[in-house]
């Protein structure tokens, strides 16, 4: 809630290879975790992006303010997706250090301090793209 979050509402559920199916798009904590998802589901494995690098991605696509999907918030997140995920290998991918979100649980609180920075210095690029 430091950070502006709402935790109301929030409930934490399994991965399931039915859940990773009906999802336009999973982002992950780190390349490690997204590996395991594309072993649960194949199938998504251009939908799949640690969080990182999908901030990283997303900010060389262009025109993502004329993506055209008639207020369907579904449309825009397939859209910006499939162009994120067309950008792969078009530049050098980011250091596994910075790609990786590090897990803060059972840590220090200096972890969790270092977890918040890495994901707020992605949040933005993640938010222009989602929201439009």
């Amino acid at each position: 809630m430091a950070y502006g979050g709402e935790p109301k509402g929030f409930r934490a559920r399994d991965l399931t290879p039915d859940l990773i199916a009906e999802s336009d798009l999973v982002l992950t904590a780190t390349r490690e975790h997204r590996g395991k998802v594309a072993v649960m589901y194949p199938k998504a494995l251009r939908r799949v992006f640690s969080f990182c690098d999908f901030a990283d991605l997303v900010q060389g696509v262009n025109g993502l303010n004329t993506l055209v999907t008639h207020g369907n918030s579904g449309a825009l997140v397939r859209q910006v997706t499939e162009q994120t995920a067309a950008r792969r290998g078009l530049s050098p991918p980011l250091e596994p250090a910075q790609a990786d979100i590090v897990d803060p649980f059972r840590r220090e609180d200096e972890v969790f301090v270092t977890m918040a920075r890495q994901v707020l210095g992605s949040m933005p690029a993640v938010v222009r793209a989602l929201v439009g």
